[in-house]
């Protein structure tokens, strides 16, 4: 069985962590026009990943990956309603 960790995103990760959630988005059925419109929501940034809102479970087996470290992505924004189209997220200082 596998060890699993999580741990904080990197900066680096940003667009791979980005193409899951959209591919997991569109396997909803939406079409192209509701995709466009749900694009800006599903962009992780390193900004985003600089405020520790982004975290990556990063499975090993016998001290090896046994999956991609960017393949298991969780966000916790700090509050309902933070990604708006004037807001930008600010970076916070990392433990």
């Amino acid at each position: 069985m596998p060890n699993i960790t999580l741990r904080s995103a990197r900066p680096d990760e940003a667009n791979a962590l980005t193409r899951p959630m959209v591919r997991a988005k569109a396997s909803h059925g939406y079409d192209a026009e509701t995709m466009a419109a749900f694009a800006p929501a599903l962009i992780l940034t390193a900004t985003h990943i600089a405020c520790d809102w982004v975290h990556v479970a990063c499975a090993e087996r016998d001290g090896a990956p046994s999956a991609s470290p960017t393949s298991s992505a969780a966000t916790t924004p700090p509050s309902p309603g933070w990604r708006t189209s004037s807001s930008t997220p600010t970076p916070r200082a990392r433990a």
